[in-house]
């Protein structure tokens, strides 16, 4: 067994893999989410509600090997996104070619998102019921562990990636800390922050959920003013309880340092910012009080998933084309 090493277009605020579905291979772009765990795609004639789909819809009709299980499939997200439909079965092609067959996923009818999602959380999350995609990828023997890593770059002009079944040891700086995560969650502990002033702000081991399929960094209302009110150009309303940038612009010369364990990664005020000129921090009192570490977090950490042994293992990131690939066993 070996590795499977998997392109990740960089679109700002998400990354999302390209994949070949069905029998006549048509190709469907998914975001990559380690906030969830369900696989799945709309199907042409899904309805997409207040949206309108960007990366492609699944054509089952076309498809000789795609079956149905009369099973009903339906996902909610934080901020009331949701997908329903059905399981169904079909194949599915990686980008070396390879086809793994009958993989089951979620053929949706009707969804709030606009793109198709690939969660690679723990399959209990959500499922429970069939083996999502790292998962697969073990049964089918195309990797030892059901493991990932995450290098996701900064710059759109280059893709990130994701290597299921290894690491890469030369995308990172210094050695990666491993922490253990509970409860089927990829979260683990915050301890600090500091700001750009030099203010430390203390968290307690704090836990967070590393979060690819959210921009944003959420926090608890308390910390989220004290962070934003820290940060110059950016004024709070406490109409959205919302940051807003009146400039549309932040500085990449200040950042704020987040402090794990003894790691500490270094995330740019620019980093911070939206399209809509607010501050992509937020407060986790809207969100269920969950805590988040979003993609602008993750741009700058090296981070592997290990799902069969429950841990999560992160470093700063080094932006580099070199690569030292091995796999974890």
């Amino acid at each position: 067994m070996g590795y499977v090493p998997e392109p990740l277009e960089n679109l700002v605020y998400y990354f999302q893999i390209q994949l070949e579905l069905g029998s006549d291979k048509q190709n469907v772009s998914f975001q990559v989410d380690t906030g969830s765990a369900d696989f799945w795609v709309p199907l042409k004639t899904a309805d997409c509600v207040n949206c309108e789909f960007q990366s492609g819809t699944f054509d089952n009709a076309t498809s000789s090997t795609y079956r149905t299980f009369g099973a009903p499939f339906s996902i909610k997200y934080g901020g009331n996104d949701s997908a329903i439909g059905e399981y169904a079965s079909d194949q599915v092609t990686i980008s070396s070619g390879q086809t793994i067959n009958n993989m089951t996923f979620g053929a949706v009818n009707s969804t709030t998102r606009y793109l198709a999602m690939m969660g690679v959380s723990f399959d209990t999350e959500e499922n429970g019921i069939y083996k999502n995609f790292p998962s697969i990828l073990k049964y089918n023997e195309l990797i030892d562990k059901t493991a990932y890593s995450l290098y996701l770059t900064d710059n759109q002009t280059q893709n990130g990636e994701i290597l299921f079944g290894a690491i890469d040891h030369a995308k990172y700086k210094g050695s990666l800390e491993t922490f253990l995560v509970a409860n089927n969650r990829l979260a683990i502990d915050l301890d600090e922050i500091v700001d750009a002033n030099g203010t430390s702000h203390k968290l307690n081991g704090l836990s967070v959920l590393l979060d690819s399929g959210t921009a944003d960094i959420w926090l608890p209302q308390e910390m989220f003013l004290e962070i934003g009110n820290s940060i110059t150009g950016a004024r709070y309303d406490s109409n959205t309880n919302r940051f807003v940038v009146d400039s549309c612009s932040l500085p990449s010369d200040k950042s704020l340092m987040f402090k794990l364990g003894n790691t500490t990664i270094r995330v740019p005020h620019s980093e911070l910012l939206l399209p809509d000129c607010t501050l992509g921090i937020e407060s986790s009192v809207s969100l269920y009080g969950i805590n988040i570490l979003g993609v602008s977090f993750l741009k700058h950490s090296y981070s592997v998933f290990n799902l069969d042994d429950k841990t999560i293992s992160i470093a700063p990131v080094i932006y580099t084309s070199n690569s030292d690939i091995r796999t974890i066993e």
